[in-house]
């Protein structure tokens, strides 16, 4: 009887602790802004949330990185949620759970504001002369990338994509940098800028429509994701970064 009595109150510790993981999920994909978000965390987390990455998009658009790790005795469980913004409100979001090997397995999606999402699309296509598809668009969107052009403890090392856009540079590849520059994800655009620039420094003239994007992309000057030594994670404008 006792080992009976041992099992259920594992069970229902268990299940109380399943419950409230569960619940903090169906309210965080049931917020519709940014505020109902911090009170889904005000509620269930103690510690004051970490900064949202909130970086301006274009069209009035904005990109919202959040992690927060949620406590039961001692489990932890780390979130992440990614939304595509449109005066505060959620037009589309993940949330994810981290597994192993610091992989995010997606949980759930907020609900999609689909004419929302097709107002991006079409502005976003015919600015940057694309053809995205949103779910394209949103994969280029949410790869992880960071900025440098120094790495390490010389300051020697770089990132694949810094090495990929100095090649361009020297062999004068301006149409994959032009791919970059139009692609939505903020770091390979930080990229593509400044390869472009050293390019227009060797006396290559660049299309109206590069430059367009260049003095658009100064004036949105979105936060970028960067590292310098052996310092990852910084987070600094990309007109401090480049120009």
């Amino acid at each position: 009887m006792k080992h009976l009595l041992v099992i259920l109150a594992i069970w229902l510790y268990n299940d109380a602790r399943s419950s409230t993981r569960e619940k903090f999920v169906q309210e965080l994909l049931a917020s519709k802004n940014l505020e109902g978000i911090k009170s889904v965390h005000s509620k269930y987390i103690y510690a004051p949330p970490e900064p949202f990455l909130n970086r301006p998009m274009d069209f009035g658009f904005s990109y919202v990185v959040w992690e927060c790790e949620l406590i039961e005795g001692n489990t932890f469980w780390d979130f992440r949620l990614t939304l595509i913004l449109k005066e505060d409100s959620i037009v589309y979001g993940e949330l994810a759970k981290r597994e192993k090997y610091r992989f995010w397995a997606v949980q759930g999606y907020f609900p999609t504001h689909h004419e929302r999402i097709q107002e991006l699309m079409v502005q976003y296509n015919s600015f940057y002369d694309t053809n995205y598809r949103f779910d394209e668009f949103n994969k280029v969107l949410a790869q992880d990338y960071y900025y440098s052009m120094g790495c390490g403890e010389t300051g020697n090392d770089l990132p694949l994509q810094a090495k990929q856009m100095l090649r361009w540079v020297e062999t004068g590849n301006i149409r994959k940098l032009v791919e970059w520059i139009k692609s939505p994800n903020f770091e390979l655009q930080a990229y593509a800028v400044e390869g472009v620039t050293r390019i227009q420094k060797k006396g290559i003239q660049l299309e109206n429509k590069v430059l367009e994007i260049i003095d658009h992309l100064k004036g949105r000057n979105s936060i970028i994701l960067h590292c310098a030594g052996c310092i990852q994670g910084l987070r600094t404008p990309l007109n401090n970064l480049i120009f």
